[in-house]
């Protein structure tokens, strides 16, 4: 029987974990999975650390909102931030009415370098959505998205659309140089087959060819891309596509984005979104997911604040290696004004961390994948339900990692609104792990993340649900954040001191990795 700690059989039992006797084979009929330490493997590349969401860029002048990213940097390992309205008003980029002597041209990059130097000196950089357009530079009749009126229309003059890109990415090289530079993506706009764009499809090749020439003027190596399509997008894709290969339009990513409760989400979950759409892209180009999530909906909190999220992360990392080159989370943190800036703590946000910095378990998650090696190995499953899978790989921190997710299944029907999901949902499992290849030195641990492991919702009910919480308080939805790895005894299976046994009662939206060291 494995003991957690210095616990017994019963406190094991409690935390849902435990392990076959010796004389005891698993059943061949339960549920199994088959790991070998030895098996050559496959590269596991860290996508998902490429690039999270962070709303809009005026954010990027926060104090708060730079430590958490700074922070996010160093637990989960991610290297770059996309956000909207880089370009927009709030940012002061482009102005006509500027008083004379305040610019020499209609342009200030001021508030542009004040957040991206943020980034540069933390060893990050943006991912850079070229968006939304300056309200002197927009066609009339367009109209502003979300709290902050992100601006949809089209520009007067699309000669002057390339003349601020060009502009822009020159000052970007000046400053940052262009060794830097040549490292950010240049994305063109987002969801442009949805509201974001007033705009024809026509109109936005106009807008992606006006910017993608401009950016090329200034250096051809610099990467631009799109076009941001939502929820597959398929039919706007190709047609862009078709356009760009038949004009010589240069493109160097392609780029689009997924919810788990977009109607094309299926066994597979977001990664049902984005195979067919890896599909339709050219040999050799990549392909970025600029945003994605386990819902579009931010408002409704057992989904963003509980485990629903982790399990949710888990699976889509495990389910698109291979598919995507980047998988970028939609969002890092809960200080976000999409919607007016909520006052509550845990009101359902996109946010991996609170806008008190305090991390949700998604952003436990995110640190156990980040802990991951660059070697994935198989994972044979047998008799395993579909809300059940393994990432199997190599650790950093040396020895293996196991992470095994329990996950709701999505049906293909797209929320009708808050809470109301559609899906086939996961029930608790007892799975056994069965470890080939191990060392007789080996130690094994595992960390749980579900209703009674890193709740820190729960923590915040149970302290009255301040409106705002003190800093004590803080504290303690911080210490009930916590995760760690507990002790545990393997049994070595009979006749072959190689192989460790384990039984891991799986909640229902749980996470569980089992450490060998």
């Amino acid at each position: 029987m494995l003991q957690s700690g210095a616990a017994a059989l019963a406190s094991a039992a409690a935390a849902g974990a435990t392990s076959s006797a010796a004389s005891a084979a698993p059943s061949a009929a339960g549920p199994l999975f088959d790991v070998d330490l030895s098996a050559p493997g496959t590269p596991l590349k860290h996508f998902w650390e490429g690039c999270v969401g962070g709303d809009h860029a005026k954010q990027l002048l926060r104090r708060d909102f730079q430590d958490q990213l700074t922070t996010a940097h160093r637990d989960l390992g991610v290297q770059a931030i996309r956000m909207h309205g880089v370009l927009a008003p709030q940012m002061s980029v482009y102005s006509t009415g500027r008083p004379a002597g305040w610019s020499p041209n209609a342009y200030s990059f001021f508030n542009v370098h004040q957040a991206y130097d943020h980034l540069v000196a933390n060893g990050m950089h943006p991912y850079v959505e070229l968006s939304a357009m300056p309200e002197d530079m927009a066609a009339p009749g367009g109209s502003g998205i979300f709290y902050y009126s992100f601006l949809n229309s089209p520009p007067k003059s699309f000669t002057d659309w390339g003349a601020l890109i060009g502009a822009f990415v020159s000052d970007l090289v000046d400053r940052y140089g262009l060794a830097e530079v040549r490292n950010w993506p240049f994305e063109v706009w987002n969801e442009p087959n949805l509201g974001f764009w007033g705009g024809t499809a026509q109109q936005y090749n106009q807008l992606y060819q006006a910017a993608a020439e401009a950016i090329k003027n200034v250096d051809a190596s610099i990467p631009v891309g799109g076009p941001a399509t939502d929820g597959g997008g398929l039919s706007f894709l190709q047609a862009f596509l078709d356009f760009v290969e038949a004009s010589h339009v240069p493109i160097d990513f392609v780029s689009s984005h997924g919810y788990e409760n977009n109607v094309l989400a299926g066994p597979r979950g977001v990664a049902d979104i984005f195979a067919p759409t890896r599909a339709v892209i050219p040999a050799g180009l990549p392909y970025y997911v600029s945003e994605t999530g386990a819902s579009y909906l931010d408002n409704v909190s057992d989904v963003w604040d509980t485990s629903y999220a982790a399990a949710f992360w888990v699976k889509a990392v495990a389910e698109c290696d291979g598919i995507t080159d980047i998988l970028s989370l939609w969002t890092f943190s809960d200080i976000f004004e999409e919607e007016p800036q909520a006052a509550n703590i845990f009101h359902g946000g996109f946010g991996a961390l609170t806008m008190y910095a305090t991390p949700k378990p998604i952003y436990r998650a995110f640190q156990l994948l980040h802990q991951l090696g660059d070697r994935r190995l198989p994972a044979t499953a047998t008799g395993v339900p579909q809300t059940v899978g393994m990432l199997a790989a190599t650790s950093a921190r040396g020895g293996y990692d196991l992470v095994i997710y329990n996950h709701s299944l999505p049906n293909g029907a797209a929320a009708g609104g808050p809470g109301q999901f559609s899906t086939a949902p996961a029930t608790q499992q007892a799975i056994t792990v069965r470890v080939q290849g191990a060392l007789a030195t080996h130690t094994a641990s595992l960390t749980r993340i579900d209703a009674n492991h890193g709740n820190t919702r729960q923590a915040w009910y149970d302290l009255g649900k301040p409106v705002y919480p003190t800093n004590a308080q803080i504290e303690k939805i911080a210490v009930a954040s916590e995760v760690s790895p507990m002790p545990i005894a393997p049994v070595r299976s009979p006749g072959n001191g190689q192989d460790l046994t384990f039984e891991i009662v799986l909640p229902a939206e749980g996470v569980a990795a089992l450490h060998l060291r």
